[in-house]
């Protein structure tokens, strides 16, 4: 098995949590970014300090690796599924086009995104035709 260096963004979630540790199971190294490394107990993984609605971490982050693994979500732990989204609405955008721009300066082509938009009151986020 080919053994890659995996940015997960996210990782602190979650479902970042569990990407991470089967990758880090299946041999692979991992690196995340997180606002507060202290609250990460996840162990084998390479951590970054920042978000990645910062292209500057995002380039630091991404060095040397060779696919980005996204499950970023507008509603952290912190914040509850049915709370007031606190987070800002372009969170996600943001931080994929960052991830994005990234990727292509340092040569980087696998990018795997895993989200939940669309799903129960998110559905009015979609465009119509998704929706249907």
């Amino acid at each position: 098995m080919l053994s890659m260096k995996i940015l997960i963004l996210g990782i602190s979630g979650r479902t970042g949590q569990l990407v991470a540790r089967e990758a880090i199971r299946r041999g692979h190294s991992v690196i995340g970014i997180v606002r507060n490394p202290d609250s990460l107990t996840l162990k084998g993984a390479e951590i970054v300090k920042g978000t990645a609605n910062d292209i500057e971490t995002v380039r630091k982050a991404v060095e040397g690796c060779d696919a980005v693994i996204s499950t970023l979500n507008l509603f952290p732990v912190s914040q509850g599924l049915f709370k007031k989204v606190t987070t800002p609405l372009d969170t996600m955008s943001v931080s994929i086009k960052n991830t994005v721009t990234a990727m292509g300066e340092k040569g980087i082509r696998r990018i795997v995104i895993m989200t939940a938009v669309g799903v129960g009151d998110s559905s009015d986020m979609l465009p119509a035709f998704l929706n249907f």
